[in-house]
């Protein structure tokens, strides 16, 4: 003969003041959430588990912040009959939750059937529905969190949440093959479009060590490069300028007082009337 098993338990007691009926309202619903099963008005009990005691504990303090009175008291044990009884009623509660999961599963392959039909193959429908989903994974989370015996439907939900991730990867693998489909027969010219790229600045910095009379010698022949139409400062000829160039000197001082960074930019000043008129 195989032993029971034996099992401890939480009794709560407690009265909560009448008004404001929100303090009876938040009890009442903290009880459901914790899965705790009604005995009689205001008397409750739930598995003495290592999960739930300071959950329990937190319980009886809220309601003593409401201003009520609370009672929790441990059974080392239940009769055979008796805890067979409320093992029962729990697994019973559990199953009704259940079904209702299981209900919403159903119109979960409703929808995926109505979108499939209507060919409504978008991605924004696969959003929607995988949102669906996840509600109705995470509603079997909470519910088995509170499924304290493994009620009966359990093992079923879960594998009808498994056919429902199944379905969606179906719809979704339609719409990625429809789209993909789409793309590949387009006709979208996309020559004139201009993608921007990140060009490498080529810009070339030139070192050279000059004494003051020849620094001056060599601004000079900048100058009379300038005069020439051309600007080869460095190895070679860095560009040509037009007879209508605006020139800007643009000269910097740096913190240390020994440095000084000159730049010399152009412009075709005909371009510039051409721009500044059509603003």
């Amino acid at each position: 003969m195989v032993a029971r098993e034996k099992r401890s338990w939480f009794i709560i007691t407690y009265k909560v003041p009448t008004s404001p009926s929100t303090a009876r309202v938040t009890i009442w619903k903290r009880t459901k959430e914790l899965g705790a099963l009604a005995l009689q008005q205001s008397v409750y009990i739930l598995p003495n588990l290592p999960e739930l005691k300071e959950i329990v504990c937190h319980l009886k303090e809220q309601i003593q912040q409401f201003g009520g009175e609370c009672k929790l008291l441990e059974m080392a044990s239940l009769e055979e009959a008796q805890e067979k009884e409320i093992i029962g009623e729990f697994n019973r509660l559990r199953n009704q939750e259940y079904e209702e999961i299981l209900g919403e599963c159903g119109a979960f392959f409703q929808e995926i059937e109505r979108e499939t039909k209507a060919k409504k193959f978008y991605f924004a429908e696969v959003e929607e529905i995988e949102k669906r989903l996840q509600g109705l994974k995470e509603w079997f989370d909470t519910i088995t969190r509170r499924d304290f015996f493994k009620a009966e439907l359990r093992e079923k939900v879960r594998e009808t949440l498994q056919e429902c991730k199944d379905k969606l990867d179906i719809f979704s693998q339609e719409v990625f093959s429809r789209e993909e489909a789409t793309t590949k027969s387009s006709k979208i010219n996309i020559s004139g479009f201009r993608l921007k790229e990140k060009i490498r600045d080529t810009r070339q910095t030139t070192r050279e060590t000059y004494s003051r009379d020849q620094l001056i010698a060599r601004l000079k022949e900048v100058v009379n490069k300038l005069e020439n139409s051309t600007l080869d400062i460095g190895e070679g000829p860095i560009g040509a300028l037009p007879e209508s160039a605006a020139l800007e000197l643009k000269y910097k001082t740096h913190r240390s007082g020994k440095s000084l960074t000159i730049e010399i930019d152009w412009q075709d000043s005909e371009e510039m009337r051409r721009e500044y008129e059509a603003k």
